[in-house]
């Protein structure tokens, strides 16, 4: 089965934030591996977890798990739907 990594900036924005991985999963109240696999872009996070990491992080869901090419990636479900 293949593994699509999907894009994020976790990593990039704990560190900025000088938190470990370690720190962010207990603060969210998941394990440290979850959060390296969604940094990793290996599992995507449920929205009840993202919510939580944004807001241990103090920032929004927009700047955390989606960027100006994972929009491009991703499939147009409004306009299947009209």
């Amino acid at each position: 089965m293949e593994v699509i990594k999907v894009e994020n900036k976790l990593k990039e924005i704990r560190k900025s934030l000088n938190i470990t991985g370690i720190e962010l999963a207990k603060k969210v109240g998941v394990s440290h591996s979850l959060i390296y696999m969604i940094e990793g872009g290996y599992r995507n996070p449920s929205m009840k977890i993202a919510k939580k990491i944004a807001k241990v992080l103090g920032k929004s869901l927009d700047e955390i798990f989606f960027s100006d090419t994972s929009h491009e990636t991703l499939p147009n479900f409004d306009a299947k739907n009209k």
